[in-house]
């Protein structure tokens, strides 16, 4: 059963402009993110090389991670572990490490995030932003940006915990709230509710306007597309709500990567399956 919708609908009248096809945006995915990459480019360069570079050296470092997990010895790192808490002045360090390690990292990527948001705002507007006006208007706006995250992840575990289809849907319904936030400085309750009237009726080409590149490109460069499909996105529905111009029809590829995804993930649920079958009578 499809999550209820609670966004209000704007009414439409009768043989006026919003039925004119020529006024609606062009939405195949691939090339809205193409087009988003070019927009950043052209507005926020400094913030584009940023997020590339960001891209890159997350990318090394995903690959030297698997690669050491790959020569880790699952037995020498029990030991060790088992070493660690044995002592209890040591598992206290050891809990603090991590908890200080985790705190650095989350907010960290909220503030990445946050420049993400910021300049898809400015540049979805063709504002022209750089990387330090867009890190010191998320510094100065930093735990208000915050408590909207802190709900679109709550909102978004109780959808998952639910059911996990619906967590999915919610996800890239709320993925314009922080580009909302700072667009007019709205609280977190309103920026949630406006990226709902923004993406509303265009589920499918959020979905897989973040999807597609970010896929064939291995997830290599995935700050970069973040922030150039935000960027587009935002730009592209904010002119269709404003207007009261109704979403165009999904496009065949959105359709298609759905579907890929779909059976990837049927796929991969039915390899683990039988593994543990295998395993378990074995």
């Amino acid at each position: 059963m499809k999550p209820e919708d609670n966004t209000p609908q704007k009414p439409v009248a009768e043989n006026s402009s919003v039925q004119q096809p020529a006024k609606q945006y062009a939405n195949n995915p691939f090339f809205i993110t193409v087009d988003g990459i070019k927009r950043v480019f052209s507005y926020a360069r400094s913030v584009a090389i940023f997020m590339l570079i960001l891209s890159v050296i997350s990318a090394i470092f995903n690959l030297v991670d698997s690669a050491t997990h790959q020569n880790t010895d699952l037995e020498t790192l029990d030991s060790t572990v088992a070493e660690v808490t044995a002592n209890p002045t040591e598992t206290a360090i050891f809990l603090s490490v991590i908890f200080i390690s985790a705190t650095i990292i989350i907010l960290a990527s909220i503030f990445v995030r946050g420049i993400t948001d910021y300049t898809a705002s400015r540049t979805a507007k063709g504002e022209s932003v750089t990387l330090k006006q867009a890190a010191g208007e998320v510094l100065n706006n930093f735990w208000r940006y915050t408590v909207v995250q802190l709900l679109v992840f709550i909102k978004t575990l109780g959808w998952t915990l639910l059911f996990i289809v619906p967590g999915i849907y919610f996800y890239y319904r709320y993925s314009l709230a922080g580009a909302a936030f700072f667009d007019q400085k709205r609280s977190a309750r309103e920026s949630v509710q406006r990226s709902l009237e923004l993406t509303r009726g265009a589920w499918l080409t959020t979905f897989a306007s973040y999807g597609i590149v970010n896929v064939l490109t291995i997830g290599s460069v995935q700050y970069l597309l973040n922030t150039s499909t935000t960027s587009e996105l935002y730009s592209r529905y904010s002119a269709v709500l404003d207007e009261e111009l109704p979403h165009p029809k999904v496009h065949w590829l959105s359709i298609v990567f759905l579907a890929v995804s779909i059976l990837v993930i049927f796929l991969a649920l039915t390899l683990l399956a039988t593994l543990a079958f295998a395993f378990y009578n074995a």
